[in-house]
């Protein structure tokens, strides 16, 4: 059985790794493209940890418009972004994003997506 999800409030970090201060408002309010920009300098586990904030603050959406802006800006590491992301990366890169929620209020998903992104969490 797969756990609800639990939804964080933009002034509070999932990972741990962001505030207010430190991006977590940018995250929210920059486009997808914007952030791909200003992430791809900090490496791969800021960009894991942003993803995971946008998803944990419900907007799975531009979490997956996100990677993809990051695979388009840079499309030799495409695989290793891929790669990175496991499970979801199939979630991620490959649903409609108009299937996607872009906010905690168009939740429930289905059950492919909620496997994918509960597998993030649990580890």
């Amino acid at each position: 059985m797969t756990k609800p999800f639990r939804f964080y409030s933009w002034e509070k970090s999932a990972t741990g790794d962001w505030s207010p201060d430190t991006g977590l408002y940018r995250l929210r309010d920059d486009s997808p493209t914007k952030l791909a920009d200003w992430l791809w300098e900090n490496g791969i586990r800021v960009q894991q940890t942003a993803t995971i904030e946008l998803m944990a603050h419900g907007n799975l959406r531009k979490a997956a418009e996100l990677v993809r802006a990051l695979a388009e800006q840079h499309p030799f590491q495409r695989p290793q972004i891929r790669d990175q992301y496991g499970c979801l990366s199939d979630v991620l890169f490959d649903s409609l994003l108009e299937s996607l929620p872009s906010s905690p209020a168009e939740y429930p998903i289905s059950s492919r997506v909620k496997a994918a992104v509960n597998g993030i969490f649990d580890r």
